[in-house]
C-alpha cells in the first residue's frame, strides 16, 4: 500500500510540473512585431524596430538582442537575462524589469538623437524595481514617475536625466553622472549615492532620508525643499 501511495503522488508531482511547464510556456511571448517586421525573441535575436505594445512576456534568455527603436511599451520582462542587450532608442514605457539582469546593455538615445540633445529612450512610469543597469548610459532618459528601488545604477551615465517624481528607495547611484538631470519631487531613501556627481542638479522636493552622500558633487544644485538625510528640510544644501 506504501508503494502504491508513492508511486501514485510521484505522477502528480509529475503531472503539476508538466502543468506548470505548459503554464509558463504559455505566458511567454516568442514572435513579436507586426506586418512586415517581426522577430522570434531569442539570444542575439534582431528585434530592432519591431511594434509590439503591453503583450510582450519574457523571462528567459535574450542575451545580447538588438531591440534598437523598438517599441516595447507594456513589456513583462521580470527575470529577463539581457546582458548585452541593445535597448537604444527603445521605447520602455511603463515595462517591468523587476529582477533583470541587464549588465553591459546599450540604453540612451541613438547617436544622431544625443547630437541633437533630444532623447529617444523612455522609461517613465516602468517598474524596474532590483534591476541591474550598472554602467549604462542613460543620457536624456525619460525616467519620471518610474520605480527604480533597490536597483544598481552604478557607474551609470544619467545625464540631463529626467527622474523627476521616481520611486528610487534605497536605490545605488554610486559613481553615477546625474550632470543636470532633474530628481525633483523624488524618493530616495536610503539611497546609496557616494562619489555620485549632481553638478547643476534639480534636488528640489528630494527625499533623501538615510542617504549616503559621502564624496558626491553638489556644485551649482537646486535645494528648494529638500530633504536631507538627518531628516531636516534645506534650501542650501545636505
Amino acid at each position: 500500500m506504501h508503494r502504491k501511495r508513492s508511486i501514485t503522488f510521484a505522477v502528480l508531482v509529475a503531472c503539476a510540473v508538466l502543468a506548470t511547464s505548459a503554464v509558463a510556456q504559455a505566458a511567454t511571448t516568442t514572435r513579436i512585431g507586426t506586418g512586415n517586421r517581426t522577430c522570434v525573441l531569442g539570444p542575439r535575436a534582431n528585434c530592432s524596430g519591431v511594434v509590439q505594445r503591453w503583450t510582450v512576456e519574457q523571462h528567459g534568455n535574450l542575451r545580447g538582442i538588438d531591440l534598437q527603436r523598438a517599441d516595447l511599451r507594456g513589456a513583462d520582462f521580470r527575470g529577463v537575462d539581457m546582458r548585452g542587450a541593445d535597448l537604444r532608442g527603445a521605447n520602455l514605457r511603463h515595462a517591468d524589469f523587476r529582477g533583470a539582469r541587464l549588465r553591459g546593455a546599450k540604453f540612451g538615445p541613438l547617436k544622431k538623437a544625443a547630437r541633437q540633445n533630444d532623447s529617444s529612450q523612455y522609461f517613465y512610469g516602468g517598474n524596474y524595481t532590483g534591476v541591474n543597469m550598472q554602467g549604462a548610459d542613460l543620457a536624456y532618459a525619460q525616467m519620471q514617475g518610474s520605480i527604480f528601488a533597490q536597483a544598481n545604477l552604478n557607474d551609470t551615465n544619467l545625464y540631463d536625466a529626467d527622474m523627476t517624481s521616481m520611486n528610487l528607495f534605497s536605490v545605488s547611484l554610486v559613481d553615477a553622472n546625474l550632470t543636470i538631470a532633474s530628481l525633483a519631487n523624488s524618493h530616495a531613501n536610503y539611497a546609496n549615492m557616494t562619489s555620485a556627481n549632481f553638478t547643476s542638479a534639480d534636488l528640489s522636493g528630494v527625499y533623501l532620508n538615510g542617504a549616503i552622500l559621502t564624496g558626491a558633487t553638489f556644485t551649482g544644485v537646486n535645494w528648494n525643499g529638500t530633504t536631507c538625510p538627518n531628516g531636516t528640510v534645506t534650501t542650501t544644501g545636505c
